[in-house]
């Protein structure tokens, strides 16, 4: 899946937590638990994890939870086990049957590669659904 040792990737294991500002700049992957600014290119949270604040990347993927403001610019993937709430903006959404989202969802209006920021437009006010 990934080089835990390569440069620039972040590896929080089960039963770890985690607060504060974060930055890798290649992939961050948690199993454990994350609360603060986080910020990676891409970030991966297992079906263990959490992760919640303000989380920015390219390639959001989560099969475990992640609340607040999650700020997929290219693409978020939300995995059958996964449950995603509060202010989410992506570029493509993904979602596999049974993975739950719910909140507000803003559509990135971003160039490729840049985070969230100012380039916000609402999709929706409001969303709670679940994928069956």
């Amino acid at each position: 899946m990934f080089n835990e040792n390569a440069p620039g990737v972040l590896v929080v294991g089960t039963g770890v937590v985690m607060k504060g500002d974060m930055y890798a700049p290649e992939l961050i992957f948690t199993s454990g638990q994350l609360e603060g600014v986080i910020q990676s290119k891409n970030i991966y949270v297992a079906q263990d994890g959490s992760i919640g604040g303000v989380v920015e990347g390219e390639q959001i993927d989560i099969a475990g939870k992640a609340n607040q403001n999650i700020h997929a610019i290219q693409e978020l993937t939300i995995r059958s086990t996964g449950i995603v709430s509060g202010n989410i903006t992506y570029g493509e959404l993904t979602m596999e049957k049974g993975g739950k989202l719910s909140g507000t969802l803003y559509v990135a209006q971003s160039p490729s590669g840049a985070l969230a920021g100012d380039y916000l437009t609402p999709q929706s006010n409001q969303l709670s659904t679940e994928q069956e």
